[in-house]
């Protein structure tokens, strides 16, 4: 193996800096991903949220994204927390869905909206809480901070259930 020396190291100065082509690399496929189609109707829920709730239920939506059924439309969706992880929960045209961004075994439970589901919601200062219980399963998602979007949901799953 033959040895560098340091006449073998070019030492022009530092190194130039990255073209706009090499900065676009990685940058430029996420922006083409978020900008992908939007099958479930997300794009507009999220975009009710605040700045704040939107950025910290990025992953958990994702997940979301990815246990929506083929043609299952999202109606609404409030951002809190799910068994001590980032978390959301979506009503949809099916069911409700509630997903975490827990590490390396995200949540995801699934009540159908059908008799016998309960949901009921409190607030306490400037955060709410939702509990969704059926005969089967029953989940917490706590620490709401956009109180408005746990009020939205839980009178969409009355309206679902034609209550």
């Amino acid at each position: 193996m033959a040895e560098t020396t340091e006449s073998d190291i070019e030492t022009d100065g530092p190194p130039a800096p990255p073209s706009g082509d090499e900065l676009a690399g990685p940058t430029a496929a996420v922006d083409e991903a978020d900008a992908a189609p939007d099958p479930h109707g997300l794009a507009d829920l999220v975009g009710r949220l605040s700045a704040a709730a939107a950025e910290s239920a990025r992953a958990a939506l994702a997940v979301l994204s990815v246990v929506l059924r083929d043609g299952e439309q999202v109606r609404d969706l409030a951002v809190g927390r799910l068994n001590g992880a980032g978390g959301v929960v979506a009503l949809t045209d099916q069911r409700l869905v509630l997903t975490s961004d827990r590490a390396f075994k995200a949540d995801a439970v699934e009540f159908l909206l059908a008799e016998g589901l309960e949901v009921s919601g409190w607030q306490d200062g400037d955060q709410a809480t939702i509990v969704i219980v059926d005969a089967n399963d029953s989940a917490t998602l706590d620490e709401i901070i956009d109180r408005s979007s746990a009020q939205r949901l839980a009178l969409g799953v009355s309206e679902a259930l034609g209550d």
